[in-house]
C-alpha cells in the first residue's frame, strides 16, 4: 500500500494543469456515437488514431452531449469487451488481445496502459461475479486479486510515462477499491 501511495503522490508531482478553456461550441457528439467510433478504431487496430484521440482528449478536455468527458468515455469503452450483450470470458480475451497489440505497437503509451488497467479491473469484477461476498468462491477471489494486481502494475508503468491523464486517478481508485473489497 505504501508503494501505491508513493506512486499516486508522485504521479501529479511537478505537473501543472493549464486553465480549463471555455468551450468553443456546444458539444454535438453523443456518448453512443463517440463510443461506437472508439470501438471501431480498436477493432480495426487503428492504434495511431487511438493515440491521437487520447492526446486530443488530454489537451482539449472535450465534452459530449449531456456533459460526459470524452476522456472518461474513451477509457470506459476500451475497458470492456466490444461485444454486445452479456460478456463471456472469450469476449474479455479478445479485448485483451487487442489492448496488448496496441501496447506492443506503442510501448511508450500511457493511454494503452490506462486502458489495460481499466480492462483488468473490469475483468476482475467479471471474475468475482455479482453475488454477495460469501457466495464468491476462493478461485473467483484469486482471479479477482490477480487481475487487480495486473491493473495496478499497468498504472505503475503508466506513471513512468511522460503523458499524464486524469483518468489514471480514476483507474487507480478502482484498483484501491478492489484491494480493500
Amino acid at each position: 500500500m505504501d508503494d501505491a501511495m508513493q506512486v499516486v503522490r508522485a504521479y501529479g508531482s511537478g505537473h501543472t494543469s493549464a486553465a480549463f478553456p471555455p468551450p468553443t461550441q456546444i458539444p454535438r457528439e453523443t456518448l453512443d456515437d463517440y463510443q461506437a467510433k472508439i470501438k471501431e478504431l480498436i477493432l480495426d487496430s487503428n492504434f495511431a488514431e487511438l493515440e491521437k484521440i487520447a492526446q486530443q482528449n488530454r489537451a482539449e478536455r472535450g465534452l459530449l452531449m449531456g456533459g460526459a468527458w470524452k476522456t472518461w468515455a474513451f477509457y470506459g469503452v476500451l475497458g470492456v469487451p466490444t461485444s454486445v450483450g452479456d460478456y463471456t470470458d472469450a469476449d474479455y480475451q479478445k479485448q485483451l488481445t487487442l489492448l496488448n497489440r496496441w501496447l506492443a505497437a506503442y510501448p511508450d503509451s500511457a493511454a494503452a496502459r490506462i486502458a489495460l488497467a481499466r480492462f483488468y479491473t473490469n475483468y476482475a469484477d467479471f471474475a468475482r461475479g455479482t453475488g454477495s461476498a460469501d457466495s464468491v468462491s476462493d478461485s473467483q477471489w484469486a482471479l479477482y486479486s490477480q487481475r487487480t494486481a495486473l491493473a495496478e502494475q499497468q498504472l505503475f508503468d503508466a506513471a513512468r510515462m511522460k503523458d499524464r491523464d486524469a483518468q489514471w486517478y480514476q483507474a487507480m481508485q478502482h484498483v484501491a477499491f478492489n484491494q480493500v473489497s
